[in-house]
């Protein structure tokens, strides 16, 4: 995947800009994945290994983005990594690969909390 180096060469560089903007493309990327393949219409036509391809690729790419994200939004990255179930022994740049053994624990949370606009 190579917008895991164009984020670590920009990081670097301090150029979070075109660091944030990769890690961006990646995410569009994958949503424009998830969308093309509809996991949840797979699973309902009895293709249930084609949609946990999907559900895998579409989790690994968030794995890979909160792992990029850890020194912008340290904390957000944190919670998200909690939610996908990474150890923190595997929050190093030597797990930025994709390619994690599938079968982790999912939790369910929020991981932003909308703020209500003061008047």
């Amino acid at each position: 995947m190579q917008n895991i180096g164009k984020v670590d060469n920009a990081f670097r560089a301090l150029d979070f800009k075109t660091g944030l903007d990769e890690i961006m493309s990646l995410l569009q990327q994958t949503n424009k994945y998830f969308q093309d393949n509809q996991p949840w219409r797979l699973l309902k036509t009895d293709q249930k290994p084609r949609a946990e391809t999907v559900f895998y690729v579409a989790s690994e790419a968030a794995r890979v983005s909160a792992l990029l994200l850890q020194p912008i939004m340290p904390r957000s990255a944190a919670k998200m990594l909690d939610m996908l179930g990474v150890p923190t022994t595997e929050r190093v740049s030597s797990f930025f690969a994709f390619g994690r053994q599938p079968g982790a624990t999912l939790t369910k949370d929020i991981l932003f909390v909308k703020k209500k606009a003061e008047v």
